[in-house]
């Protein structure tokens, strides 16, 4: 998913479920900061602290994609969450929707519920947000370089768009495919995955004789605003788990809208044949509208600005305990740690 999703869409989604402003705010950007926080090199500051920033993602085209170690500290906790189920590794690795009977999606809820009342609870909260999302358009893919994200490129089909820059746009990411096929997660499709109103279909190269979890088809069919509205009710549920565990500071007083009553808007947006600009205009516009709260002051200023999360002046980053690059920082290494060290090794906590 991207920017319209993570961030919009997730402080929309946030806000009806009853969280307040300034929660919902952390959580969005702390959702698409997961995209933005590239930077690895520890830091030293003057009067002696070290910072290790935990990157959790890096541009599409480098080199360091290629890199098996990296593969499994970036793209397989953040944006590929496996789905440990099934009968060998890569099978386990396979990313899956997180919908209610997938233990890896409850595994990270429930982290997240469990640090509510930390002063890094929202940050966390919006890192597993952004992971949550990436199931359900990510989902049959692996984080790893594998034959099983193997595609015919020959068979990818972007289906009717009439927008002819966005045809262009697609078209062309389409033919730039071959360049990435070695890359993990799915990077034999491009961004397709990533588009909420695109309905598009392709062929697996290996079908159910060497991945067994093609379930013997080859041939598959992706209805993008399903998924995604699929997804957006799944994170509604969380923001409502999320609002009964967090602290009474958050003045949680139930929901704001039910959500039948935001799932119309929900599925139009989604449906928005644009630029994700526009897309994420589009759930601002909604927000302010009251179609998922009765707006409050700070509702009128939604706007994703990574300079202002970071604090940045100067060219420096904010690293003074309790900003949210150190709050960010640290629930990075809580999330990525129970990753690897709980989830894979299967002593997953659901409660």
């Amino acid at each position: 998913m991207q920017i319209d999703m993570h961030f919009y869409g997730t402080y929309a989604l946030a806000r009806a479920a009853g969280l307040p402003p300034d929660v919902a705010k952390t959580v969005a950007t702390a959702a698409q900061f997961v995209d933005d926080a590239v930077e690895d090199a520890p830091v030293l500051l003057d009067d002696g602290p070290f910072h290790v920033p935990v990157p959790s993602c890096h541009p599409v085209t480098s080199g360091r994609n290629l890199n098996g170690v990296d593969q499994w500290h970036v793209w397989v906790p953040y944006h590929f969450l496996p789905g440990n189920l099934g009968g060998n590794a890569e099978e386990r690795l396979i990313c899956r929707k997180g919908v209610e009977a997938n233990p890896a999606a409850k595994g990270i809820i429930a982290l997240a519920l469990r640090q509510l009342r930390t002063p890094l609870g929202p940050h966390l909260l919006g890192i597993v947000t952004h992971v949550l999302q990436d199931t359900f358009s990510h989902a049959g893919f692996l984080g790893i370089t594998s034959s099983y994200n193997d595609v015919i490129i020959d068979s990818i089909d972007i289906g009717s768009i009439t927008d002819p820059d966005l045809l262009n746009e697609k078209t062309s990411m389409v033919n730039n495919i071959v360049q990435l096929l070695k890359a993990p997660g799915h990077a034999a499709v491009g961004s397709l995955p990533d588009y909420p109103y695109l309905s598009w279909s392709f062929e697996y190269e290996h079908g159910n004789e060497t991945c067994p979890r093609r379930a013997g088809s080859k041939h598959f069919e992706r209805n993008n605003t399903t998924e995604f509205a699929e997804a957006c009710k799944r994170l509604y549920e969380v923001f409502l788990l999320a609002g009964k565990s967090g602290p009474k500071s958050w003045r949680y007083e139930g929901p704001n809208m039910e959500y039948e009553d935001i799932k119309q808007t929900v599925f139009e947006i989604l449906s928005l044949e644009a630029k994700r600009e526009i897309r994420g205009a589009a759930w601002y516009d909604a927000l302010r509208r009251g179609e998922f709260c009765d707006p409050e002051v700070e509702d009128n200023d939604v706007f994703y600005d990574e300079l202002a999360w970071l604090g940045a002046t100067d060219g420096g980053i904010n690293f003074s305990p309790g900003s949210d690059p150190v709050l960010f920082m640290q629930a990075s290494h809580v999330y990525r740690s129970f990753i690897h060290c709980e989830l894979l090794t299967g002593l997953t906590r659901t409660a």
